[in-house]
């Protein structure tokens, strides 16, 4: 599930990607690819991707691309 977020991040959007049935380490590859390819920050917390901004739909294009089927939610 892919969703934008402000509470709690001092007005500061950020796209949270959740649910993915991958482990550490294709968790880590895969936010290194996201990073990257969108020119962001992000980071991994409790299996789940954070990433700066509001990429809602890069992100979804990007996972579609890999195979991954991910739900917008909240938008």
């Amino acid at each position: 599930m892919i969703q934008l977020q402000r509470k709690g991040r001092g007005g500061k959007e950020v796209t949270v990607v959740t649910g993915l049935t991958l482990n550490g380490m294709e968790m880590l590859a895969l936010l290194q690819e996201l990073k990257s390819a969108l020119g962001c920050g992000g980071t991994l917390k409790q299996q789940q991707l954070e990433l700066q901004g509001n990429r809602i739909d890069a992100i979804k294009s990007a996972l579609n691309s890999r195979g991954i089927i991910a739900k917008v939610s909240g938008v």
